[in-house]
């Protein structure tokens, strides 16, 4: 799994850059989409079926759960931020222009 960290951690700073924050939830269904259908799943599996007695394989629960995203957000602290909630300035005063409009309306 140590393998998939840096890919996860630069599509997360990816989407923090375009101002889409994600939540747990979706970061555990980015997470899973990675590894689904790799080696990775396989070592998964394994691994869950070797340390997890309520593991069933074949079962409809994601493969990576809330553990693995709370050990995730602690291992990369420094490098992938979390916040309860952001706030992003408004650029209505920067694009509600005349020149803005006229032209929008000449396209149309």
């Amino acid at each position: 799994m140590n393998d998939i960290k840096p890919y996860l951690v630069e599509l997360i700073g990816q989407l923090e850059k375009m101002r889409v924050p994600i939540s747990c939830r979706q970061g555990l269904a980015l997470a899973n989409s990675i590894i689904s259908g790799t080696s990775h799943e396989s070592r998964a599996i394994a691994w869950k079926e070797k340390h997890c007695n309520s593991f069933q394989n074949g079962s409809k629960e994601p493969l990576l759960g809330k553990g693995y995203w709370s050990g995730f957000m602690k291992q990369n602290s420094h490098l992938v931020e979390a916040k309860t909630g952001a706030k992003f300035e408004s650029k209505t005063a920067d694009w509600c222009t005349y020149q803005n409009f006229e032209m929008m309306y000449r396209e149309v």
